[in-house]
């Protein structure tokens, strides 16, 4: 190649710019193709169906841990479901999505949704009134789903009795709108559904965002199938894994290892040595990308193995078979009978 031909130090620096905002529109766009994701999909769907008819179930509850796509669920439901104007000029708001990243109370919850429905003065009036307004709006709009996104902080910053009046404010918005209500977070938002009957009869089954851990799983969706599922549709989906032979580079197996399942976290990893490839000029990812990668975003080594991406298949393997697949409700709802055991001895030692 001539001197002429050559690109330029900035031609370079545009060419990576360029390159890695494609990757990451890319990877953003595939966050929903697994389809575990198309299952709450589903799900929200079939809540949503409820609304005019008998079936009391207008509630659902997404949870999973950190990094495994609750977040982007809930966007990519509201941006499918997007704002419009009818024959009269009015306009709807099927899905409405509001985070509780700061809320405390069932009151915090209210001024949140009010001020995401428009209004101006969210912070003045009643309980009493808030929640009329809430109920006003939600009308106005026609809004048929609420998603609520880290439904877990309502949880973990407040008290028994805070806890239930969540719950009984939730309650309560169901039973006057008769809308579909869908709350998203970690673990600690099960406590929410466990808080009591009423509750569950309100809310379809809790559904979990993960992939189970498994070396060999029977299921398609789980374990090292499902993620295999997602690279293959990332192949098709995303020109730069096309590229890359992350079938032969073992990248099932040590992903899963590598993640827990959490598809956030999996998607994070192939971003990053994605832009380590393209930082060095390179058109697809290597082993050692993921490796490096895996370094600088998680770091710790799995007890046994180190880093997934630099240990033998065949540790690998034997590490993935070792791992006992327990879901965060399930790790959730042991933590809680193992501190009310605690609780009940305590209580018996004060009686003595």
């Amino acid at each position: 190649m001539s001197d002429q031909s050559a690109p330029s130090a900035d031609d370079l620096v545009h060419w990576k710019q360029r390159e890695k905002s494609k990757l990451d529109k890319e990877i953003h766009e595939c966050m929903i193709l697994h389809d575990k994701f198309r299952i709450a999909l589903d799900l929200i769907d079939e809540v949503r169906s409820n609304i005019g008819t008998r079936n009391e179930r207008l509630g659902l509850l997404i949870f999973g841990r950190s990094r495994s796509g609750k977040s982007r669920l809930l966007e990519f439901y509201r941006d499918s479901n997007p704002e419009k104007v009818d024959n009269e000029g009015n306009r709807i708001r099927p899905v409405v999505l509001i985070s509780l990243d700061n809320v405390r109370t069932s009151d915090d919850l209210c001024r949140v949704l009010l001020a995401e429905l428009g209004d101006v003065m969210s912070n003045r009036g009643t309980s009493l009134d808030r929640v009329r307004r809430v109920q006003e709006y939600l009308a106005r709009y026609k809004v048929e789903v609420v998603l609520i996104d880290e439904a877990q902080h309502v949880v973990s910053r407040g008290q028994a009795v805070t806890l239930q009046a969540t719950a009984d404010f939730v309650k309560g918005l169901i039973e006057r709108t008769r809308i579909a209500y869908v709350l998203a977070g970690v673990a600690a938002a099960g406590d929410f559904f466990m808080i009591d009957e009423q509750i569950r009869n309100r809310f379809m089954t809790p559904v979990e965002l993960r992939i189970e851990l498994s070396h060999d799983s029977t299921v398609e969706l789980d374990g090292v199938k499902g993620i295999l599922t997602l690279i293959y549709k990332l192949q098709e989906k995303v020109a730069f894994f096309g590229r890359s032979d992350l079938y032969n580079l073992g990248a099932g197996s040590r992903l899963c290892l590598a993640t827990d399942g959490r598809i956030g976290k999996i998607l994070d990893l192939l971003q990053d040595a994605g832009k380590k490839a393209i930082a060095d000029r390179r058109d697809s990812v290597t082993q050692k990308d993921l490796a490096q990668a895996y370094t600088a975003l998680i770091g710790d080594p799995v007890p046994g193995v180190g880093n997934p991406f630099t240990a033998s298949a065949s540790d690998v393997a034997i590490a993935l078979e070792n791992r006992k697949p327990t879901s965060a409700f399930a790790q959730s709802t042991n933590r809680r009978i193992r501190a009310n055991k605690r609780q009940v001895r305590l209580a018996d030692v004060v009686k003595q």
